[in-house]
């Protein structure tokens, strides 16, 4: 009998048939990776697939909150992302080839509806010209696209979520994530106010000003959360509404027309622009 870790059974054709097809199906839903061994052959069934949903219903690992703080309604979306069957990392158009730095649009729908995911928020900022994002992105430990701005936001294989800060001149490090993606500025650090957009790069007047907001926090609980707020706020009124829903590091994501916010089939926020990539959430 296999050693490998989840399920393994003998099943007989004649008796198991069904079993077998329904174990199957159960095997790369939970993630658990079973060997089924009937008539003396064993299948190894895939632990995860690469895109899309381990679970096939809702889960208590992505729920979705609204919160009214400080006048300004939030929408949130907490992950708990230590659960084995939740992944998180980023999406991009049909026929993106980051590695050669081409990034098509597609508008929010189409993107939802190629990656089925439990969950997505637009991504940070990119050129309107030719798509490209201002940050870094990484995916299955592959680095796909060489940015110039934001702090790393690193998603690693054992669910663990860490922020990594730009620091003068010394290169950000993505030794070990498997997902990342780069974006800013940053609104909170250590639980405190961190909010120097300017020294990070970031001197856009439409980024600086007033505009419809995404982000995304890791919470003191250690839970992921992705925030949209539809009234136009400062990111100083951000990164407050981020620190009153109980984060320890929190970055700004691109927002404006790009908004946007998928949760358990439901449009939260809809962008007003197509866009070239997203952050997906998978369960």
């Amino acid at each position: 009998m296999s050693k490998t870790r989840g399920l393994s059974i003998l099943a007989c054709p004649s008796r198991h048939l069904a079993l077998l097809g329904t174990l199957l199906y159960l095997g790369v839903m939970a993630g658990v990776g079973p060997v089924l061994c009937s008539d003396g052959v064993a299948v190894t069934v895939p632990a995860l697939p690469l895109f899309g949903n381990s679970t096939p219903n809702r889960s208590p690992h992505v729920a979705r909150s609204w919160h009214l703080i400080g006048g300004v309604g939030v929408n949130v979306v907490t992950v708990n992302t230590a659960a084995p069957t939740v992944r998180v990392m980023p999406g991009f158009a049909r026929r993106a080839d980051p590695k050669r730095g081409y990034f098509p649009w597609a508008n929010f729908y189409r993107i939802v509806a190629r990656y089925q995911p439990r969950a997505a928020i637009n991504g940070t900022y990119f050129h309107l010209q030719n798509g490209q994002p201002t940050g870094t992105i990484v995916r299955y430990s592959q680095y796909l696209y060489q940015g110039r701005y934001g702090t790393a936001i690193c998603f690693y294989e054992n669910g663990e979520v860490r922020f990594r800060f730009p620091d003068g001149m010394e290169q950000l490090s993505f030794s070990g994530c498997r997902h990342a993606i780069c974006t800013g500025p940053t609104l909170a650090r250590d639980a405190g106010l961190y909010l120097h957009p300017r020294e990070e790069g970031f001197t856009d007047p439409a980024v600086l000003g007033k505009a419809r907001r995404s982000a995304l926090g890791l919470t003191c609980s250690e839970k992921l959360i992705l925030v949209t707020v539809h009234t136009p706020v400062t990111l100083n009124k951000l990164a407050h509404i981020m620190l009153r829903l109980g984060v320890r590091h929190a970055a700004n994501l691109d927002g404006g027309s790009s908004s946007g916010l998928y949760s358990n089939g439901m449009f939260v926020t809809v962008p007003r622009r197509q866009l070239s990539h997203v952050i997906l959430v998978y369960d």
